[in-house]
Protein backbone atom coordinates (compact mmCIF):
# COMPACT_ATOMS: atom_id res chain seq x y z
CA UNK A 1 0.00 0.00 0.00
CA UNK A 2 1.35 3.44 -0.95
CA UNK A 3 2.07 6.28 1.39
CA UNK A 4 -0.65 8.77 2.15
CA UNK A 5 -0.56 12.19 0.54
CA UNK A 6 1.33 14.76 2.62
CA UNK A 7 2.09 18.51 2.62
CA UNK A 8 4.35 18.16 -0.44
CA UNK A 9 1.55 16.45 -2.38
CA UNK A 10 -0.80 19.30 -1.44
CA UNK A 11 1.77 21.86 -2.58
CA UNK A 12 2.23 20.09 -5.93
CA UNK A 13 -1.54 19.95 -6.37
CA UNK A 14 -1.97 23.65 -5.59
CA UNK A 15 0.73 24.57 -8.11
CA UNK A 16 -0.92 22.39 -10.77
CA UNK A 17 -4.30 24.01 -10.11
CA UNK A 18 -2.81 27.52 -10.18
CA UNK A 19 -1.15 26.86 -13.53
CA UNK A 20 -4.28 25.24 -15.00
CA UNK A 21 -6.38 28.25 -14.02
CA UNK A 22 -3.79 30.64 -15.41
CA UNK A 23 -4.04 28.82 -18.74
CA UNK A 24 -7.84 29.07 -18.48
CA UNK A 25 -8.20 25.29 -18.71
CA UNK A 26 -11.04 23.41 -17.09
CA UNK A 27 -10.45 20.30 -15.04
CA UNK A 28 -12.20 18.36 -17.78
CA UNK A 29 -9.81 19.70 -20.44
CA UNK A 30 -6.65 18.90 -18.50
CA UNK A 31 -7.99 15.55 -17.33
CA UNK A 32 -8.78 14.67 -20.96
CA UNK A 33 -5.20 15.45 -22.01
CA UNK A 34 -3.91 13.26 -19.18
CA UNK A 35 -6.36 10.41 -19.76
CA UNK A 36 -7.99 10.90 -16.35
CA UNK A 37 -11.43 11.68 -15.02
CA UNK A 38 -11.89 15.20 -13.75
CA UNK A 39 -12.55 13.68 -10.32
CA UNK A 40 -9.08 12.11 -10.26
CA UNK A 41 -7.51 15.41 -11.32
CA UNK A 42 -9.49 17.14 -8.58
CA UNK A 43 -8.01 14.73 -6.02
CA UNK A 44 -4.50 15.53 -7.30
CA UNK A 45 -5.16 19.27 -7.12
CA UNK A 46 -6.47 19.01 -3.56
CA UNK A 47 -3.50 16.89 -2.54
CA UNK A 48 -5.71 13.96 -1.56
CA UNK A 49 -3.93 11.57 -3.96
CA UNK A 50 -0.24 11.41 -4.76
CA UNK A 51 0.92 12.19 -8.28
CA UNK A 52 3.29 9.56 -9.69
CA UNK A 53 6.50 10.60 -11.41
CA UNK A 54 5.21 9.61 -14.85
CA UNK A 55 1.92 11.47 -14.29
CA UNK A 56 3.83 14.54 -13.09
CA UNK A 57 5.85 14.47 -16.31
CA UNK A 58 2.64 14.30 -18.36
CA UNK A 59 1.15 17.12 -16.30
CA UNK A 60 4.22 19.32 -16.79
CA UNK A 61 3.96 18.84 -20.55
CA UNK A 62 0.22 19.55 -20.63
CA UNK A 63 0.66 22.68 -18.48
CA UNK A 64 3.83 23.73 -20.37
CA UNK A 65 6.07 24.11 -17.31
CA UNK A 66 9.22 22.30 -16.15
CA UNK A 67 8.72 19.69 -13.43
CA UNK A 68 10.58 21.94 -10.97
CA UNK A 69 7.65 24.38 -11.21
CA UNK A 70 5.50 22.09 -9.05
CA UNK A 71 8.08 22.17 -6.25
CA UNK A 72 8.90 25.89 -6.30
CA UNK A 73 8.07 27.51 -2.99
CA UNK A 74 8.37 24.37 -0.88
CA UNK A 75 9.99 24.99 2.50
CA UNK A 76 13.73 24.27 2.34
CA UNK A 77 13.43 21.40 4.85
CA UNK A 78 11.21 19.53 2.35
CA UNK A 79 13.74 19.83 -0.50
CA UNK A 80 16.68 17.58 -1.18
CA UNK A 81 20.04 19.21 -0.38
CA UNK A 82 20.85 18.79 -4.08
CA UNK A 83 17.73 20.64 -5.23
CA UNK A 84 18.33 24.01 -6.77
CA UNK A 85 16.40 26.96 -5.51
CA UNK A 86 14.47 29.16 -7.86
CA UNK A 87 14.39 32.90 -7.37
CA UNK A 88 10.95 34.51 -7.02
CA UNK A 89 11.51 36.36 -10.32
CA UNK A 90 12.34 33.15 -12.19
CA UNK A 91 9.31 31.46 -10.66
CA UNK A 92 7.09 34.35 -11.78
CA UNK A 93 8.52 34.12 -15.30
CA UNK A 94 7.84 30.38 -15.38
CA UNK A 95 4.24 31.13 -14.47
CA UNK A 96 3.61 34.07 -16.81
CA UNK A 97 5.76 33.68 -19.91
CA UNK A 98 4.35 30.36 -21.15
CA UNK A 99 0.86 31.89 -20.86
CA UNK A 100 -0.91 31.81 -24.25
CA UNK A 101 -1.47 35.58 -24.13
CA UNK A 102 2.13 36.46 -23.31
CA UNK A 103 4.29 37.70 -26.15
CA UNK A 104 7.66 36.11 -26.72
CA UNK A 105 10.83 37.94 -25.76
CA UNK A 106 13.21 38.73 -28.59
CA UNK A 107 15.98 36.16 -29.00
CA UNK A 108 18.65 38.82 -28.44
CA UNK A 109 18.47 42.28 -26.96
CA UNK A 110 20.65 45.12 -28.14
CA UNK A 111 23.01 46.70 -25.66
CA UNK A 112 22.44 46.70 -21.93
CA UNK A 113 18.76 47.59 -21.98
CA UNK A 114 16.38 45.31 -20.21
CA UNK A 115 14.16 43.23 -22.49
CA UNK A 116 10.52 44.18 -22.26
CA UNK A 117 7.44 42.08 -22.72
CA UNK A 118 3.77 42.85 -23.04
CA UNK A 119 0.64 40.95 -22.34
CA UNK A 120 -2.14 41.04 -24.91
CA UNK A 121 -4.83 41.38 -22.25
CA UNK A 122 -4.73 42.88 -18.80
CA UNK A 123 -7.79 40.92 -17.67
CA UNK A 124 -5.67 38.66 -15.48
Amino acid sequence: MGRRADATDKHVGKRARMRRLLLEMTQEQLAGQLGLTFQQLQKYEKGLNRVSASRLLEMSRALRVPIQFFFDGLPAKKLSPLATTTSPLKSLCLILLPHPRALRLPARSSGSELPSFAVASSSW
